[in-house]
């Protein structure tokens, strides 16, 4: 799973280094309990246990995209796994995750003992077993990284506006969706603020979904609802604005005339890009049998600052030192 780091598990514990739990010889009998308080354990569970726990999968991927032959598209993919651990006693848990081969690096919890990897890795996923004690509140066991090179836009777009007269705009935004991503949505919409006065119409003939006004009447959302009626969608329109320019919010005054960014959001369950899944057969605690340790997970893949500029405009871009300097 690439570079693996540990993180303490609060500032004190960083501050006055407590001992992290001996791995266990795997010579010994698992079924005995770790003796041992951990320091990321020191308040007990009170009163009556489900004996559950819970691992979400919460990957997101962060984009912006330019559609220029000089300036390259940006795009991350970062996730982690969050624990939720209802136990007895202090069991030593072992779980089974499993990755696409372009994971960077993984950063874990300082109760993880130990990260081996499973017979059950190939050129495609990885498995890996983590041994850890959990904490006895929600934590974040590890977060991860996807290679920049290793990853596909999974959802790739495209977004013209011109101005065709003085208060008349017309634009396109075309949206394809991945092979790997599916066509299936918690939510999905696109929206785009415009700096310019309120608007007064909009003709607008989406493919997929509907469009909306939005910011007080100064933007637009188009909303693709949970499912889009084909992979590719497109939404040309012409806007119209008031011809006494109202007095607008101008935090940001490069987003002026026809420079305009939108931003797509969207949130697909039981999903992610790196492949990332917690392998349930691979799941086993030190209780005894008549204890057994129910688990439960869930994945989810979301946008967080998705943009794409409009192409007919100008952008803002990050330059490398090199190219500066050149």
């Amino acid at each position: 799973m690439g570079t693996v780091m540990v993180v303490a598990a609060d500032v004190s514990a960083a501050l006055n280094g407590p001992s992290r739990p001996q791995v266990k010889n795997p010579t010994q009998n698992r079924t005995a309990h770790v003796e041992k308080q951990p320091a990321w354990r020191l308040n007990p569970v009170q009163g009556k246990t489900r004996n559950t726990v819970h691992v979400a999968v919460n990957e997101y991927v962060r984009a912006v995209q330019y559609d220029r032959d000089d300036t390259p598209d940006i795009c991350e993919v970062y996730g982690s796994l969050h624990c939720k651990a209802d136990t007895d006693g202090v069991p030593e848990c072992v779980l089974g995750v499993t990755s696409a081969s372009g994971i960077d690096s993984v950063v874990t919890h300082a109760c993880v003992q130990s990260i081996e990897p499973n017979g059950h890795t190939n050129t495609v996923n990885h498995t890996h077993k983590l041994r850890f004690v959990p904490p006895t509140s929600q934590f974040e066991l590890c977060a991860y990284k996807m290679c920049a090179t290793s990853i596909r836009l999974p959802l790739r777009g495209f977004f013209q506006m011109k101005t065709i007269r003085k208060q008349t705009v017309r634009l396109l935004i075309q949206l394809k969706l991945d092979d790997e991503v599916p066509n299936n949505f918690d939510f999905c919409e696109v929206v785009l603020p415009l700096r310019r006065g309120k608007i007064v119409s909009v003709d607008a003939q989406p493919t997929s979904g509907a469009m909306s006004l939005s910011g007080g009447g100064h933007g637009l959302t188009w909303t693709l609802g949970q499912k889009w009626k084909t992979r590719e969608v497109a939404c040309p329109a012409t806007v119209r604005f008031s011809d006494d320019e109202e007095p607008i919010d101008r935090a940001d005054r490069f987003l002026t005339g026809d420079n305009a960014v939108l931003d797509v959001r969207f949130k697909v369950a039981d999903f992610t890009l790196s492949r990332c899944k917690v392998d349930t057969t691979m799941f086993g605690s030190s209780l005894p049998s008549s204890s057994r340790v129910k688990l439960s997970t869930s994945r989810q893949f979301l946008s967080t600052n998705y943009t794409i500029w409009n192409s007919l405009g100008k952008s803002r871009r990050c330059l490398h030192p090199e190219k500066m300097a050149g």
